[in-house]
């Protein structure tokens, strides 16, 4: 899946046409949640702990979807059928895709954990 920010405030999504269709719903209803967030700080994130947050939000919303759903794609998604759902898996989803999106960067929202 490709996601692209559009300058219009509005975010374009390409889906593989080799993507189950229950993932590729997680991943829409994700980053549908990071959209959901800017429109409501009303700017993007600027800071780590904003980037921390939205992502905390994008992945609980990917696990009710889970949870509506009855499925999981491994053991350490947010909610798993006959485990449920874990804060603490979804935290550790989110520090995961910090680490991803800024690797070594201290620049920007991947930098201090200050909000404006």
């Amino acid at each position: 899946m490709n996601v692209t920010p559009v300058f219009d405030g509005t975010i374009a999504i390409s889906i593989s046409e080799t993507r189950k269709s229950r993932d590729a719903a997680a991943d829409i209803i994700h980053e549908g949640a990071h959209g959901l967030d800017d429109q409501k700080r009303g700017r993007s994130i600027s800071s780590r702990n904003e980037r921390k947050e939205t992502e905390v939000n994008a992945y609980t919303a990917e696990a009710h979807f889970q949870k509506a759903e009855n499925y999981a794609t491994s053991f350490n998604d947010g909610w798993v059928p006959g485990l449920g759902f874990s804060q603490e898996k979804v935290k550790k989803q989110a520090e995961s895709s910090i680490l991803v999106a800024c690797g070594q960067s201290t620049a920007g929202s991947c930098g201090s954990g200050e909000q404006p």
